[in-house]
């Protein structure tokens, strides 16, 4: 297992060969590990800072053995000075090394996680960020979101989204567009607003709460498209390439899942189960097909996956059977 102490040791020179591949191996796993990697990185560079010589010395004591005959005892405070250059050319090839293994990682995974800080949630967490402009994101569960590491351009706020997010964009004095992109190619283009981007591997949609936004996202023929929308307006992209568009007129229920709350509008069981395994990592699966067009509707608080399951089952009157992290749906026999 790689821990803050072993990486600590790795980039003091201190590992076996084995530890070094069970490093590698680590980085390649997942961007969360990679960025972790980095922070741990900095840690350690704070704490470990480079030699910095004292030069008036220095220079004091080479004026010194200028005006005194020379001698063969070597001068401790040279030799300590000697040493920790030594020292230091050694801790910056060190460093070097660590940035070559994750370097050649990235390169072996095709991430570009060395420009983007990464923040992530795991299955029915959500986690408030505030980013250096002000703006604020929610992230919901099974989420990641890719921000540039050393800064926002001059023109420009993009950032990229996989999962769920709501965005809360401040507006600034030089009129910066913020930019959210989605796996799929769709870019939601703001200057100041609220509004939530679902980027899932089923669909991506997008929902307007206030201010207005610019939609552009590609066809089936490759051609790009763009479509301005208001508040109450929401977007949906299929896989498949297909839009479909619609208002929300109850402004309430946007993005109610901040609060742990579900809210449902006739809403297909089919469509509920790929959320719930989207957002909990749960597999649903249908004892019967026919079960995936009941319709659920209403406001539903639920703080666990549980909570909203147990929900579901008794309005669609369903009965539920677990089996580690699969859950098997199915309706309750008529009573006799």
């Amino acid at each position: 297992m790689v821990t803050k102490e072993l990486m600590q040791a790795y980039f003091a020179g201190q590992v076996t060969p084995l530890q070094r591949k069970m490093i590698a191996d680590w980085l390649k796993q997942q961007p969360a590990n990679r960025e972790l990697y980095f922070r741990w990185l900095e840690e350690w560079e704070r704490r470990v800072p480079q030699y910095a010589p004292d030069i008036d010395q220095a220079l004091g004591r080479f004026r010194q053995r200028i005006d005194q005959p020379q001698t063969a005892v070597i001068d401790p405070y040279e030799y300590e000075e000697r040493q920790q250059l030594v020292r230091i050319g050694r801790r910056t090839w060190l460093w070097a090394a660590a940035a070559s293994l994750v370097l050649g990682v990235l390169a072996y995974t095709g991430q570009d996680l060395v420009w983007y800080k990464v923040y992530a949630t795991d299955f029915g967490q959500t986690r408030l960020l505030k980013l250096p402009d002000s703006s604020v994101v929610t992230l919901n569960g099974h989420s990641m979101l890719y921000i540039p590491r050393f800064g926002f351009g001059e023109s420009t706020r993009r950032v990229r989204l996989e999962g769920e997010a709501v965005f809360d964009v401040r507006h600034t004095v030089t009129h910066q567009r913020f930019l959210v992109e989605t796996p799929d190619g769709v870019e939601v283009e703001v200057l100041g607003t609220e509004f939530s981007v679902m980027a899932r591997p089923h669909a991506t949609k997008v929902a307007l709460n206030r201010g207005k936004v610019q939609l552009s996202y590609p066809t089936l023929n490759a051609q790009r498209q763009q479509l301005m929308m208001k508040p109450g307006d929401w977007v949906t992209l299929s896989q498949q390439g297909e839009l479909t568009q619609g208002r929300n007129t109850h402004h309430e229920t946007f993005a109610a899942w901040r609060s742990h709350q579900f809210v449902f509008d006739n809403t297909p069981l089919r469509e509920i189960v790929n959320m719930v395994k989207e957002t909990y990592g749960l597999t649903v699966r249908l004892a019967d097909t026919t079960l995936a067009d009941r319709t659920l509707s209403g406001t539903y608080k639920a703080r666990t996956s549980n909570d909203l399951i147990r929900a579901i089952a008794e309005v669609l009157e369903l009965q539920v059977t677990r089996s580690g992290k699969t859950l098997t749906l199915s309706a309750i026999p008529p009573r006799l």
